[in-house]
């Protein structure tokens, strides 16, 4: 049993398909990146089903709402329960979407992954406890999990200038904390980070694209 977030592993799927997780604070570019990734995937002729976590289900469940987007309200929430809320989505969301996918050969796109619960985790000021641990063995080790960085105060522009008031909500500390944490998850778990601070988001692609290489050199083979 995993006692530390150090020592958790997650699960070899061992199947024909192809996992790949897109993971990163808000503000890095996450969206344009993943539309560049799936774009080249359809360019290659793969089967491709797109998805997200959490899923759309949860992320309109009340408890996920008032605490992402009324800070004044976050005591009314019981953070473990949430965090239960959201690992329990994932796993089902894994169990009846991902693997099947995977086991018909398919290439999954999944927009954010379990890292993000890793980090916001930490960063909502949650200790990790062994039961967390334990659940996360369970979750799918992607064939390759992309990490998307970029300097904090470029991440709060980018958030800022967007339309929506949701997507333009900023927590600044949090976003810093997130930029912090998610990069130490990447070393914990071999994640790939691509640096999207550039204009020209073929620059990062770059980058990208090579790795897509490497993980479907044998794809169908």
């Amino acid at each position: 049993m995993s006692t530390s977030l150090e020592t958790v592993t997650l699960k070899e799927h061992r199947l024909p398909g192809r996992l790949i997780a897109v993971d990163g604070t808000d503000g890095v570019g996450k969206t344009t990146m993943l539309e560049l990734v799936a774009a080249e995937l359809d360019r290659r002729g793969l089967p491709v089903v797109r998805t997200r976590q959490p899923t759309t289900e949860a992320r309109e469940l009340d408890a996920f709402k008032v605490f992402l987007f009324e800070p004044e309200r976050r005591d009314e929430i019981d953070y473990r329960a949430l965090l239960c809320m959201m690992i329990g989505d994932r796993l089902q969301h894994i169990h009846q979407v991902i693997l099947p996918a995977l086991r018909e050969g398919k290439v999954v796109l999944c927009d954010r992954y379990i890292y993000t619960q890793m980090v916001t985790t930490r960063t909502r000021g949650h200790d990790d406890e062994p039961w967390m641990y334990e659940l996360y063995g369970h979750v799918v080790r992607p064939d390759l999990a992309l990490l998307f960085d970029a300097p904090l105060d470029l991440a709060c522009s980018r958030i800022q200038s967007r339309d929506d008031w949701r997507e333009s909500f900023l927590e600044r500390d949090h976003v810093e904390a997130n930029l912090v944490e998610y990069r130490r998850i990447a070393a914990l778990f071999g994640m790939a980070v691509v640096d999207t601070s550039d204009p020209d988001p073929q620059v990062a692609f770059a980058k990208i694209r090579s790795e897509l290489d490497a993980v479907l050199a044998d794809f169908g083979r």
